[in-house]
């Protein structure tokens, strides 16, 4: 999640989706973590996201930034015992 420049000299959220795919597989996996999921998955995850944005955007970003945080701090944690099973 960055603030951006947006094209009438304010700033707006970017997301930057942290799941990506590979060729030959239907699952998607995330970047910072690992976690496998499918397609699907990753569009619910997207349509709640952008719900609760729109209905509470000042929370939503709170929480995005302590969810960040959180997940931040725990990889680092799993790094230094030498990483996830």
């Amino acid at each position: 999640m960055d603030l951006v420049e947006n094209n009438v000299g304010g700033f707006a959220l970017h997301f930057q989706p942290a799941f990506e795919t590979h060729v030959g597989t239907l699952d998607y996996t995330c970047m910072r973590c690992g976690l496998r999921v499918s397609e699907h998955a990753t569009e619910m995850l997207g349509r709640r996201l952008e719900r609760s944005f729109h209905s509470d955007p000042a929370g939503t970003i709170t929480q995005l930034r302590e969810d960040q945080a959180k997940t931040t701090k725990l990889i680092e944690k799993l790094n230094r015992r030498g990483g996830a099973p």
